[in-house]
């Protein structure tokens, strides 16, 4: 059987750990939702410029960078 202050000792332990895990749980969510918010603004991109869009007008559809949208039209 465990004292009282080994109890205490233990529920922090397991609260640092949940602290931990959700500090890491958002971290990797803000890192997936940049990575996909960037895939899908670039295919938009590149669709844009397919279909005889200017580099400016993508750029400001798309919140990208004129210097980003026309590498991307470089690479098309």
């Amino acid at each position: 059987m465990k004292t009282q202050v080994e109890q205490i000792i233990e529920q922090e332990k397991l609260d640092a750990i949940a602290e931990k895990v959700a500090e890491t749980t958002k971290t990797v969510t803000e890192s997936v939702t940049t990575t996909v918010t960037k895939s899908v603004s670039e295919n938009i991109a590149r669709n844009l410029l397919k279909s005889g869009s200017t580099p400016e007008y993508v750029a400001a559809a798309t919140e990208m960078s004129l210097q980003t949208v026309l590498e991307l039209q470089k690479n098309l």
